[in-house]
């Protein structure tokens, strides 16, 4: 669903304003939060239980589409030229710090002394946040840069269309690039739950709190890995960790294939590294990469399709190379190809906009 959000929260933030688009997004995401959290169950109302909870992800799938990228170009477009990345960092870091709040609920209410709706509790107080968020959104100013494009009448009328007809190799690039992104958002927290719960029998609350350690440790470097990243160059910093991730994969998997909890944890934290060093920057860099009049559009929906295909995919693809080599060290040679694919398609964006990328913004002309 993501890459569908992309496609309309990009054309809405690319025709009516970031503000609006932004605005919209965490609004709609309040609905299916809240019905998840007082939906009957299967006993009371039978296969609309599980139907309405299928829609009520999709729903939120959706809404996800235009939100981090929408929230990266909206605070890009604020920001100034010589602290865009430390920003960038904190968008990220800020969305890893609500997944900390909510896998700590989690482990609270899955505590076998609590009772088995608790969890409900979650998801309600998580459609209040929402409201929140949705009231802060609709009170800030919109970009400047927008606002710029309004003046001179160079909103775009097709801006999805426009983008893939005149910007394909850039909007390419960016679909790896994304994908490479949540690789290690992945194999980090997800892929070694499977481990933990299958092979350790770690329990439910147990593999909360470990998650909740990751999450946390993804949150605090986002913010420094963007310091670092103004300082040494975020297309530098983000070519060099995808280098990274083809030296580190194998060594993180041969931890892995320990099935020692803390050889783990010590995989799990090298992989988060190299994997904030990354995405960090790309908060930043990519919003930049897009003309003003498609950068909403380009790039929600290229960074979605990625997203989705390469990063929601790999829990999946890692275990189906664990079952096709029997060897718990396979799942590196995908990390290893999307290190590769990564570093490639950063090149080929160098080449793309060739010599257009100013010390601000890319030339609106081009």
């Amino acid at each position: 669903m993501r890459p569908l959000g992309g496609i309309f929260f990009g054309h809405l933030g690319d025709k009516w304003g970031r503000k609006n688009a932004l605005s919209l997004s965490v609004l709609l995401v309040v609905i299916p939060t809240l019905i998840m959290g007082v939906l009957p169950t299967y006993e009371t109302i039978g296969i609309l239980a599980p139907i309405t909870l299928i829609l009520c992800r999709l729903m939120q799938g959706f809404c996800v589409g235009g939100e981090f990228t929408g929230a990266a170009i909206f605070v890009n477009e604020h920001a100034e030229k010589n602290n865009a990345g430390f920003l960038g960092g904190m968008i990220g870091g800020a969305s890893f710090v609500g997944s900390v709040i909510a896998t700590f609920i989690g482990f609270l209410l899955t505590l076998p002394q609590l009772p088995s709706w608790a969890w409900r509790g979650a998801f309600i107080i998580g459609a209040v946040v929402g409201l929140v968020g949705f009231y802060i959104r609709f009170t800030a100013k919109e970009s400047p840069d927008f606002l710029k494009l309004q003046e001179k009448n160079e909103v775009s009328t097709h801006p999805l269309w426009d983008t893939l007809v005149n910007y394909k190799l850039l909007s390419l690039s960016v679909v790896f690039i994304g994908g490479a992104v949540f690789m290690p958002v992945y194999l980090s927290f997800i892929y070694p739950t499977v481990i933990l719960t299958k092979d350790l029998h770690f329990s439910p609350s147990h593999i909360f709190l470990i998650n909740t350690y990751i999450l946390s440790l993804w949150s605090l470097l986002f913010p420094l890995m963007g310091y670092f990243a103004d300082k040494i160059g975020k297309q530098k910093m983000m070519s060099g960790a995808a280098i990274g991730f083809v030296l580190c994969a194998m060594p993180v998997f041969m931890l892995y294939s320990t099935y020692d909890w803390t050889y783990i944890l010590v995989g799990q934290t090298i992989l988060t590294i190299i994997g904030t060093a990354y995405a960090a920057p790309s908060l930043s860099f990519l919003p930049e990469i897009f003309p003003v009049r498609v950068r909403y559009s380009g790039l929600s929906f290229s960074y979605s399709v990625g997203a989705s295909l390469f990063g929601g995919f790999t829990p999946l693809i890692a275990h189906v190379l664990v079952e096709w080599t029997r060897s718990p060290l396979s799942p590196a040679l995908y990390l290893i190809s999307g290190g590769i694919v990564a570093w490639v398609s950063l090149y080929c964006i160098s080449l793309s906009v060739k010599g257009a990328l100013s010390e601000d913004r890319l030339l609106a002309t081009y």
